[in-house]
């Protein structure tokens, strides 16, 4: 009998969060006492201990976890290849650094079977989402985007129904563009579906140590504003939700984290270049306004973490 939920992690050199995420699963009771749920973990030819680390799960839940490891370093494209191995009706793509918390299994399973007869667009927005109530149905890809905005862009927000995926035609095309997720994730509303948000926290994040690794503008601007296009070319986003998304990326999105780059410079490692002259291009007209906005709140920030260093420092020192 196939499960119903297909947990898929793809991971790469980060054994030690693997654990952690994998523990927080195979610990609560519906993954021990019933058959609806497998963990598949496909492993980006790590260069550390994963294989190893892995090994005592799979015996002792051996048909509940899969593990495989690539022969290569196939980059973003290890998301499909994780998703394509879950034989669940619904595929949770997840990252390796999220833990479940206690109970939240149970309830994210429920939210997939009640949605199995009509199989709409799932998003886990972890309390992201602007919407009131913890779960939401939306029409249109609009009125969802409103609610969810840049969120999209989270990998542990995004699941596919298996029926889709195998529906889907080249699943990577948008994989040079790190945000193959959100390309399939707009692709699906073609299909004139409707969408479900949970709201509900179901997922702890753990930072990894040194953050990044890729360019923060090129990602979340370049390529989120390239493929934000698409609904606006096929009629699903209007122009006006176009722009607001714009106005509040730079806002609640790049502002925030180019101020944290720059205070906390030893835990996010983005490679950012060039930031004001490359993000003025889509924000003529409005940028000066925020620049001096940036460098207030970049103030601000700096003088509440060297306070919060200085506070969690005493309180090692003095045992608290």
């Amino acid at each position: 009998m196939e499960p119903i939920l297909s947990i898929c992690i793809p991971t790469y050199n980060r054994s030690g969060f693997l654990k952690q995420a994998l523990d927080s699963i195979v610990s609560q009771p519906v993954f021990i006492e019933s058959n609806d749920i497998e963990v598949v973990v496909c492993d980006n030819c790590s260069t550390d201990d994963t294989s190893q680390q892995i090994k005592p799960y799979l015996e002792k839940y051996k048909n509940k976890i899969i593990y495989i490891r690539n022969s290569e370093n196939i980059l973003d494209k290890n998301f499909s290849k994780v998703l394509s191995l879950g034989s669940g009706q619904f595929l949770k793509l997840m990252n390796d650094t999220l833990i479940i918390k206690d109970g939240s299994l149970t309830e994210i399973l429920n939210v997939v079977k009640k949605a199995l007869d009509e199989k709409p667009v799932l998003f886990f927005a972890n309390g992201n989402s602007k919407q009131k109530k913890r779960i939401s149905s939306f029409p249109s890809f609009e009125e969802f985007f409103k609610n969810a905005s840049f969120h999209v862009t989270w990998i542990g927000s995004f699941g596919i129904w298996r029926s889709d995926y195998e529906r889907i035609n080249d699943f990577n095309r948008a994989s040079n563009l790190n945000l193959i997720q959100v390309d399939v994730l707009f692709r699906l509303f073609e299909w004139n579906k409707k969408s479900v948000i949970d709201n509900n926290i179901y997922f702890i994040s753990i930072t990894p140590p040194k953050k990044g690794g890729y360019d923060l503008i090129t990602v979340f601007a370049d390529n989120y504003f390239q493929l934000l296009k698409v609904p606006v070319t096929r009629g699903d986003l209007s122009i006006k939700s176009y722009n607001r998304e714009k106005k509040k990326m730079l806002v609640k999105f790049f502002i925030p984290w180019l101020i944290r780059c720059e205070v906390e410079h030893d835990k996010y490692h983005f490679g950012i270049t060039d930031w004001g002259k490359r993000l003025q291009r889509y924000y003529t007209g409005v940028f000066r306004f925020y620049l001096i906005y940036f460098k207030f709140m970049k103030f601000c920030y700096k003088i509440y973490y060297l306070l919060y260093k200085k506070k969690k420092t005493t309180a090692v020192v003095t045992g608290g």
